[in-house]
C-alpha cells in the first residue's frame, strides 16, 4: 500500500479515482511502452496532444526486460530511437519534468541520451533540452540534466550529479524537474532526491525550445555515427509542463506508472 500527503491510496489491484489536484495537469505525454508489435508508441496521457513515439533504427519491443509490463523499448546503442516529433507541447519552457524508467547495458565512452532535443551539431537555436548518463569519458554512471537558454547562444546549462546513481543491469526510476520562476534544475534517483554540480551557466527563466525533433534514445540528428545513442531499455516515459514536487515524484517511483485523474490506473 501507498499513500501521498494522506489524500491517495493505492491497494492491490483495485483501480481508485485519483484526486486531481495530485497531478495538475496531466502529463503533456505518456508513453507506456506496452504495444508489443509495430513501430507506434501510443501516447496515453489523456491530455488529447496524441504525441505518439515512432521506433526508429533498431528500436524493438522487448518482453523479457521491462519494468512495467508486458512490454519495454530496446536500444542497442546504435543510433535507435522513439521519434515523437518537433511539436513544441514536448519543449515546455517555463517549466517541465520529466519521468522514465530505465536499464542501462553499457556506459560506454560518450554520453547516453534517455530523451533528447539537442542535435548535438548545427545552430545552438535548434537545442531545447536532454536526460542521459555520462560514459567513460563524460561522469560514468551520474545522470545529466541540461537544458539551452532562451534565447540560445552558448547558454546551456547541464547538472549531473555528484555520484554514480547508475548500476548497469539494473532498472532505475530517472526523474528530472525545471523551474524557469525559481531557477532550479533537480534530479531524482529511484525517488529520491540526488546532490548535482552545474557545470555549465546559471540556471535560466526560459529554455530554448528550437526546431529539432524530440527523441527517446538518441538525439536524432541525422548521422548514424553520432555515438550518443542508448545501450538498454526504457519503459513508462512522460513528460509535464510543470516543475512536479518532491512528493509527486516519490508517487511515481513507489507506483510505477503516473496516475491517470480521469480513470485511475490498474
Amino acid at each position: 500500500m501507498t499513500q501521498v500527503d494522506g489524500d491517495v491510496t493505492v491497494q492491490g489491484d483495485l483501480k481508485l479515482q485519483y484526486q486531481s489536484d495530485i497531478y495538475t495537469p496531466p502529463p503533456v505525454v505518456y508513453l507506456r511502452m506496452n504495444e508489443g508489435s509495430g513501430t507506434t508508441a501510443a501516447d496515453s496521457s489523456n491530455a488529447g496532444n496524441n504525441l505518439n513515439g515512432t521506433l526508429g533504427g533498431n528500436a524493438s519491443w522487448t518482453s523479457t526486460k521491462y519494468k512495467n509490463g508486458p512490454y519495454a523499448v530496446e536500444f542497442d546503442g546504435n543510433a535507435d530511437y522513439i521519434d515523437l516529433g518537433t511539436s513544441t507541447t514536448l519543449k515546455p519552457n517555463t517549466a517541465m519534468s520529466i519521468s522514465a524508467w530505465v536499464y542501462s547495458e553499457d556506459f560506454g565512452s560518450d554520453f547516453k541520451y534517455i530523451i533528447a532535443a539537442w542535435p548535438g551539431q548545427g545552430a545552438e537555436s535548434n537545442y531545447s533540452f536532454f536526460l542521459g548518463h555520462g560514459g567513460s569519458g563524460e561522469g560514468n554512471g551520474k545522470i545529466g540534466w541540461g537544458v539551452m537558454k532562451h534565447p540560445a547562444g552558448g547558454t546551456g546549462v547541464w547538472l549531473q550529479t555528484d555520484d554514480v546513481v547508475i548500476t548497469l543491469n539494473q532498472w532505475h526510476h530517472v526523474a528530472v524537474t525545471y523551474s524557469g520562476a525559481n531557477n532550479r534544475m533537480r534530479i531524482y534517483i529511484d525517488g529520491a532526491l540526488k546532490d548535482a554540480t552545474h557545470l555549465r551557466n546559471a540556471v535560466p527563466s526560459q529554455i530554448n525550445q528550437g526546431s529539432h525533433n524530440v527523441a527517446i534514445g538518441y538525439n536524432y540528428n541525422g548521422s548514424a555515427s553520432y555515438p550518443y545513442s542508448w545501450d538498454g531499455a526504457i519503459d513508462e516515459l512522460s513528460m509535464w509542463d510543470v516543475e512536479l514536487t518532491a512528493d509527486q515524484i516519490s508517487f511515481l517511483y513507489g507506483n510505477g506508472v503516473p496516475p491517470d485523474v480521469s480513470v485511475g490506473i490498474p
